[in-house]
């Protein structure tokens, strides 16, 4: 495979466990009609053992089960089997097409904002305090990538 996220493919390609991950991510892309046939799968899936399921186009999913912990092992099975990894490298590439690392992001938007120096390095951003009340830092903290603004205009 090749491309940005060409490792974490491989990466997850050695770790699924269901024929259907592995055939969606063998190609090294997961395209819209995949990743609504991983959670269709994912929603049947936990329907066959009693959770009522709703999934969000964004990511992630809620649950209404009479107990806690088992509605959270029986949506944990579910998603191995399903959509775990195929939501992952569906939604991670597109929000970060080029797969800079975040640290690296935040780093290079702060700086591009004029908040810290040029000199800062991405091993600076552990120690870094966040000032949410300044819009550059909230902004750079929410969309590093300046993904909302590019999509907008």
């Amino acid at each position: 495979m090749e491309g940005p996220w060409a490792q974490e493919f491989e990466q997850a390609l050695d770790s699924v466990s269901s024929d259907f991950q592995r055939e969606v991510l063998s190609d090294g892309e997961v395209t819209p009609a995949e990743y609504a046939e991983a959670q269709q799968r994912f929603r049947e899936c936990a329907a066959a053992s009693g959770l009522d399921v709703k999934t969000h186009q964004e990511g992630g999913f809620s649950f209404s089960h009479p107990n806690q912990q088992e509605g959270e092992s029986i949506a944990e099975s579910c998603s191995l089997k399903t959509l775990n990894y195929v939501e992952a490298l569906y939604l991670d590439p597109l929000a970060n097409p080029e797969n800079v690392p975040w640290d690296e992001a935040y780093l290079r938007c702060l700086q591009a904002s004029g908040v810290v120096e040029e000199s800062m390095t991405a091993e600076d951003m552990a120690n870094w305090e966040w000032d949410y009340d300044d819009p550059a830092q909230r902004a750079c903290s929410e969309d590093p990538l300046g993904s909302d603004s590019a999509a907008t205009g």
